[in-house]
């Protein structure tokens, strides 16, 4: 046999890798060639089919690449389909009647972002729900999860509230609110691009923010322009 001449072998029908091969026979332009006749003689190696020119394999290589490429774009797109569902789920949070038939309910403490139970742990709550809720550091919460995934949150009482005015400005990605106090506040910076897009808020804009009226807090809530 020839030092040149390569022989690969078919897998045979129903071998779990026939489909495979057929694949990359048909990727590289190789088509590969039998061992014997069909009177049982052998095939010459000079009869038998060379690989394909270079500039062949090129191509199939350049197409196949293609094709790789437009999968992993596909697999990009779901990942961010099932991110945004995510993220549409968590928006739908919302105040509730829950009945007693909902076992998992979780009662905790907002902390201007998130809900924290007893033992610390944290659990999500929708920027949206919490800025048109108005949840202020401190508000108790419970929390409902539904045997099909989705949480709802009701407020089991606010703490006391105040009102003061305070100056907005950045500071790196988020925002807070310089008050008039001398304390400063974050808040949740879904308010303030609303307030931004919706009446023009700019930084050193004036805002009257509520925060706890009995306790220090970190977290305050925009009520309104100044």
């Amino acid at each position: 046999m020839s030092d040149d001449t390569i022989t690969l072998t078919l897998p045979e029908e129903g071998d779990s890798d026939h489909e495979i091969a057929q694949e990359v026979y048909a990727a590289t332009g190789y088509t590969p060639s039998p061992e014997n006749h069909e009177d049982g003689s052998e095939v010459a190696p000079q009869d038998r089919p060379s690989l394909p020119e270079p500039e062949e394999v090129k191509v199939n290589m350049e197409r196949a690449s293609r094709l790789l490429q437009n999968i992993e774009h596909d697999l990009r797109a779901l990942r961010q389909l099932l991110l945004a569902g995510k993220a549409a789920h968590l928006g739908e949070q919302k105040y509730f009647s829950p009945n007693d038939e909902y076992e998992n309910a979780i009662e905790g403490v907002f902390d201007g972002e998130m809900m924290v139970d007893a033992e610390g742990k944290r659990y999500q709550v929708s920027a949206n729900y919490a800025s048109k809720s108005k949840l202020v550091e401190g508000d108790p919460l419970k929390l409902y999860i539904t045997p099909d995934g989705r949480y709802f949150y009701k407020q089991l009482g606010p703490v006391e509230r105040t009102q003061i005015t305070g100056i907005m400005r950045p500071d790196g990605n988020r925002y807070v609110i310089d008050g008039e106090n001398g304390r400063s506040y974050n808040v949740l910076t879904a308010s303030v691009t609303y307030y931004m897009s919706q009446y023009g808020l700019q930084a050193g804009g004036k805002l009257v923010i509520t925060i706890p009226a009995d306790r220090p807090s970190s977290w305050a809530v925009i009520e309104n322009l100044a």
